[in-house]
């Protein structure tokens, strides 16, 4: 088997040569490859595409599409490459007392977040008359 090739180009373009089949281990293997930032713009992509799936699969209402959206909120792709920079920064002990502050405000906003999703998935799952667990399924989700 081969795997994916990463190319530089001229263009400051990053690229990779594949072969017309692809495996799952191949393409984890390109992604491997990816820099943090065109890791975390990969994927937004994914979750995009994961999220027009499941709302073509499941449909709901508009109370159903709201409670989905919530489900589906992440931080939005710079704000999460910014927070995994301060994470990666954190660990290696290397905050300034500024980027502590600022860890922080985003570890609040993420909190807040997870339990707005949590409180959607319950009430999503009593909506449809399931559990949680059975929701998280059909989801395709996995739980934290």
């Amino acid at each position: 088997m081969t795997y994916p090739t990463l190319v530089e180009s001229s263009d400051e373009k990053r690229y990779f040569e594949i072969s017309a089949r692809l495996t799952l281990d191949g393409l984890v293997a390109t992604v491997e490859k990816l820099s943090l930032q065109e890791l975390t713009a990969f994927v937004q992509r994914v979750v995009a595409i994961l999220q027009a799936r499941r709302k073509a699969v499941i449909p709901a209402g508009d109370e159903e599409r709201a409670l989905l959206q919530t489900i589906e909120t992440r931080l939005p792709a710079e704000a999460q490459a910014r927070l995994d920079a301060l994470r990666e920064k954190n660990r290696a002990e290397t905050l300034i007392l500024a980027e502590h502050a600022q860890l922080l405000e985003f570890v609040q906003q993420v909190e807040r977040q997870d339990v707005a999703r949590v409180e959607a998935l319950v009430a999503l799952a009593h909506k449809r008359g399931t559990t949680v667990s059975a929701l998280l399924d059909t989801l395709d989700i996995e739980a934290a």
